[in-house]
């Protein structure tokens, strides 16, 4: 039975003053630490940000490596 994969996200957010759109989200996600970041996805709004976290936690937790 093969061990299963550690997954990781991290996101960072920061300001850019003078933008209509100041906040800036990245978030940067693997499936697998062995294989490091593997995915990076950058937005300007705070429920965007949240989607991205939320697909990433819905898929690891369907627990089929066959959809990550």
């Amino acid at each position: 039975m093969p061990t299963p994969a550690t997954g990781l996200l991290i996101v960072r957010v920061w300001s850019e003053p003078g933008s209509v759109s100041p906040q800036r989200y990245s978030v940067s996600w693997t499936d697998d630490v062995t294989l490091g970041l593997t995915h990076e996805r950058h937005v300007t709004e705070a429920d965007a940000a949240a989607d991205l976290v939320r697909a990433w936690l819905d898929q690891l937790g369907d627990g089929d490596p066959a959809t990550r």
